[in-house]
Formats: structure tokens, C-alpha cells, sequence
């Protein structure tokens, strides 16, 4: 057979260059997809959440206007550096002072256990607690703009803002033990009236303060009017008070607002991991962790889905959170993030409850913001029957004092001294009020059925010997 019959050859140098031919195709093909894998990652993540338009006014919920000398963070401030004035000139002189102990040992057993040491911590910090007090007689507050970036300003003072409201309370019970209850009762108002002044325009953690600051206002106001030498006209007057505080109540969707506007302009700078305290757990080795994680987020989508995830959230709970509880959707379950099933159509924007929560789940950024929100709508329940509950003790002890018992009935109350029985703040039924049970004539409970509610004891507490007449 001829050579031109047997095909043609395979030589060695032709075998070679196939295999280069075949090895640069596979090799190029899968540098290509190790390029654009990221991207196509990316995109994967982005389509399991669907955009969403924000559901509010940001330029309405960003145009605050308070009138001037009205901004009660302005004396907030300026009492947390008065503090910080008298901390210095105790380092200076060398003088210690151990405040906590002596705080913890005060609230256990009364003023009357209250060292030389605290008096004279209070006296040196007259001055602070005085403009601290001036500024819960603002109509307004607001610490940081809705579209700030950094609550590292705001931190300072709120931890001031709390020291100061720790020593506030301190002076009104020596101020009680000292018989001078009205002047006592100022002392416990303001302290109230802080509690909505310090949240005002602001994040869930100023809120959550605000809560905090209402739950010391009510438990010293309750054990101050257990005092046998309180008239009637002078509770009147606290409760007057107390009720105009709760009409000033700012709806909990504020906050949210608040917090949605600061994490998204938060995601949208550079260095967001950083500022959301992502990469804590590596700052060893900075200054690369932040950069790292950020590049290695944004392959799964970030922070693109945790904007448009934050959004839904916000989207869902807008609609229930400022309702009565016994007024809301029911919420969804398991409420991991704190959502409510939704009824009617949804929107072509809209996100079911389910859906929202498999993303929020799957986003580690998304499940780090939201670790709070869990928390936050339980708190605004147990407030809002702290509320109830106060003024309804105050109705209460009025109601003895003009009769020599505490009513029968609750019926009793109405109208000369409520218009009507509130209903349990913690329960989801209309029907779902809160419980009165007289034990005696001089003995009676007011208290919520929701877990951790309002539940107070009323009994009439007559002043020892060791306290002076009030003037």
C-alpha cells in the first residue's frame, strides 16, 4: 500500500500542538469562568431579592425643625461635660469614689443606707443635675441628623445622660426621706419626661433608653405615692402630669425610620463593614479585615440585598407597628426578625413574611443589623402598659383618698376618675383588658396579662419616724 493510501501521518510535533491547541482551550475556559463566577454569584444572590421602593418620605422624615433653646440634648450635653468636669477634678486630687456600689446598695435599701461618700458625690454634682433637668423641660430633642453616618457622638452622651438620670434619682428619694414629697415628685416627673425626649427623632437604641428611663420613673413615682401624707389634689396634679407625658408618646415606627436612613447611608460608604462592626472578630488583622470581608460580601450580593432586604422588613412592619397590639396582623412565625402576615394582594414591591425571612437569614449583614428589631416591638408592648398601669395606680390611691379604700370594682373608676378601663397593651384580643383585683380595703393589685408586663401592688405606706413632715 502506497503512502498517499495509508492517510495521513501523525507525527510527534503534530500530537503536541493538538494537546497545546486542547490544553489553551480548557485552561482559558475555566479562567473565564474563575473571572466571572463572582459576578454570576453575584447576580444569584441579587435575584432571590427583589428591589423595593422605600415606604416613606425620606426628605418629609429628614426635615426636623426645632425652635431655639428647645433641643433638650443641648443641656443634655452640656451636663454630661459638667460630669465629666468634676470626674477630672477627682482625678486631680486624687479622690476615688466607687458610685456603682454604693448606687446598687441605695436602690436595695432606701436612702437611708446612702454613704457620706455618695452625698457628697451628689453635691458636687448639683450643677450637671440641674441643667440635665432643664433640658427635660424642652419641647424637642434631636442628638444626631436621621441622615448621619456615625453614632460615635452619640454614645458619650447617652451614657452620661444615664449616669446623670441614675443621680436624679438618688436626690428624689433624699428628697422623699426628707419629707419634701412634692419636690420629690419633680425629681421622678422629669426623670419621665426624659424618657420621651431621649428617643425623640431617634434610633432603636435611644428608644429603648427612653424605656428604660420610663420603667425608673414609674417605679419611684408608684412607691412615692404610697406615702400616707399625700392629698388627693397633690396626685391629681402628678397624675395630670404623667398622662401629659403619654400623650407626647412618639410612635415606635420612628425609630425604625430612624435606623433604616442610618444603615443605608451606612452600606452605601465605603468601609460599611467596618462601621457596622462587622469585622470585630478579625481586627488582628487589620487594616486588610474590613477590606476582605467587604470583597468577599459583594460576591454574595452585599450590600446591594441587605438595602433591598431592609427595605421589605421596614416595608412589613410599617403597616402593624404603631397599631394596638389587639389592632395588628397576627405576627409570622417563627418571628425571627419580628414580622406580620400580611392580608389582601401584595404589591408587584412586595415581599411575603416567609420570603423576607429566608433573606434576611441567608444575609450575614442583613441578620447582624436585625438583631436587635427581634427585641425592640416587645419592648414597646411592655412601655405602652407601663404606661396604662401608672396612670391607673395614680387613679387608684386618689380613689382612696377621697373614700378610705381602694374601689371595688374597677367600674368604680369611671368616669370621676378615668373615662374609660384601658385595655392590656400586651394582649391581642379587643376583649383583652387590664386586671384589677382589690385583696383588701387597703390592699389591691393593677397588673398586664402579657409576659413581663405592668404588675403592681397598691398598699398605703405610712412614714417612719426617721422622716421629717412634709413642709
Amino acid at each position: 500500500m502506497s503512502a498517499e493510501e495509508s492517510g495521513p501521518s501523525s507525527s510527534p510535533q503534530a500530537v503536541r500542538w493538538s494537546f497545546h491547541r486542547s490544553f489553551s482551550f480548557w485552561r482559558n475556559l475555566i479562567v473565564a469562568f474563575l473571572v466571572i463566577s463572582p459576578s454570576l454569584i453575584r447576580l444569584w444572590c441579587l435575584s432571590k431579592v427583589p428591589p423595593a421602593a422605600i415606604p416613606f418620605d425620606v426628605d418629609e422624615f429628614c426635615r426636623i425643625e426645632i425652635e431655639p433653646g428647645q433641643n433638650a440634648f443641648d443641656y443634655f450635653g452640656e451636663a454630661g461635660r459638667l460630669k465629666a468636669s468634676v470626674t477630672a477634678d477627682y482625678k486631680a486630687k486624687d479622690k476615688t469614689y466607687q458610685w456603682a456600689a454604693d448606687h446598687r446598695a441605695v436602690m436595695a435599701n432606701g436612702w437611708s443606707v446612702a454613704t457620706d461618700s455618695m452625698k457628697q458625690w451628689l453635691l458636687d454634682h448639683r450643677e450637671a443635675m440641674q441643667v440635665w433637668r432643664r433640658g427635660t423641660e424642652c419641647s424637642d430633642s434631636l442628638i444626631v441628623a436621621p441622615l448621619a453616618t456615625s453614632f460615635d457622638e452619640m454614645t458619650p452622651v447617652l451614657q452620661d445622660f444615664q449616669a446623670l438620670a441614675r443621680m436624679v434619682e438618688c436626690d428624689g428619694m433624699r428628697l422623699e426621706s426628707e419629707g419634701r414629697l412634692l419636690e420629690a415628685a419633680e425629681v421622678y416627673l422629669a426623670i419621665l419626661r426624659s424618657s420621651d425626649l431621649v428617643g425623640r427623632h431617634g434610633c432603636v437604641m435611644q428608644k429603648l433608653l427612653g424605656m428604660a428611663m420610663y420603667r425608673m420613673a414609674t417605679e419611684r413615682l408608684i412607691k412615692w405615692s404610697e406615702d400616707s401624707r399625700l392629698r388627693a389634689d397633690e396626685l391629681r396634679l402628678v397624675l395630670k402630669q404623667v398622662r401629659s407625658v403619654n400623650r407626647s408618646f412618639e410612635p415606635p415606627s420612628i425609630a425604625l425610620k430612624f435606623e433604616y436612613q442610618f444603615t443605608i447611608k451606612t452600606l452605601s460608604k465605603t468601609g460599611w463593614c467596618k462601621r457596622l462592626r462587622l469585622a470585630e472578630n478579625y481586627e488582628k488583622f487589620e487594616p486588610y479585615a474590613s477590606t476582605g470581608m467587604e470583597a468577599f460580601l459583594w460576591i454574595l450580593g452585599e450590600p446591594e440585598v441587605s438595602r433591598r432586604t431592609l427595605t421589605h422588613v421596614l416595608t412589613n412592619q410599617l403597616r402593624e407597628v404603631d397599631k394596638p397590639m389587639a389592632e395588628r396582623s397576627p405576627m409570622a412565625q417563627p418571628p425571627i426578625v419580628g414580622l406580620f402576615t400580611t392580608s389582601g394582594e401584595l404589591s408587584s414591591q412586595s415581599f411575603p413574611p416567609a420570603a423576607i425571612e429566608r433573606a434576611v437569614q441567608r444575609s450575614v449583614v442583613a441578620s447582624h443589623i436585625l438583631a436587635l428589631f427581634s427585641t425592640y416591638d416587645r419592648e414597646i408592648g411592655r412601655d405602652r402598659s407601663r404606661r396604662v398601669g401608672l396612670e391607673l395606680v395614680l387613679a387608684a390611691r386618689i380613689y382612696f383618698r377621697d373614700h378610705g379604700e381602694f374601689p371595688a370594682e374597677r367600674s368604680d373608676l369611671i368616669p370621676d376618675y378615668i373615662d374609660s378601663w384601658p385595655a392590656d397593651p400586651l394582649q391581642a384580643t379587643a376583649d383583652g383588658l387590664m386586671q384589677y383585683e382589690r385583696e383588701s380595703t387597703t390592699s389591691a393589685r393593677i397588673r398586664s396579662l402579657g409576659a413581663k408586663g405592668f404588675d403592681a401592688t397598691l398598699q398605703l405606706r405610712t412614714p417612719t419616724t426617721t422622716e421629717q413632715l412634709a413642709p
